[in-house]
């Protein structure tokens, strides 16, 4: 991970590939993004450019997407508070027998943004 986390796609004359870009992969993290990057076959070089003008002095930084903070901390080993990208698994058990309130439940559960499923 330590490696994967720090490699760019890029393309390079028209071949897609991954390279290392030393100073690049320490940029810190922030969204929406500031910078964009891309390999310049005409500068023959890795190119990080401002999406808009920055102050002086101020620090750089890139996007790495928009991640739940456990993809965060495996990858890149830091974590953003509030983070808008989190999630959780979360696993019950509904009991069709049992349950006198599992019509109404299974109703709120489908009636939600919650992508479940149900081995009852």
């Amino acid at each position: 991970m330590l490696t994967a986390s720090r490699i760019f796609g890029i393309t390079i004359n028209g071949v897609r590939t991954d390279a290392y870009v030393p100073f690049a992969d320490m940029l810190n993290h922030k969204r929406p993004r500031e910078t964009t990057w891309y390999y310049s076959d005409s500068l023959q070089g890795f190119v990080i450019e401002a999406c808009e003008d920055m102050k002086r002095g101020l620090p750089i930084h890139d996007s790495y997407g928009k991640k739940c903070n456990s993809r965060f901390f495996l990858n890149y080993g830091f974590i953003n508070i509030p983070n808008e990208g989190n999630e959780i698994s979360l696993k019950f058990s509904l009991d069709k027998v049992n349950d006198p309130m599992f019509e109404k439940k299974l109703m709120l559960l489908n009636n939600s943004k919650i992508n479940a499923k149900y081995p009852y």
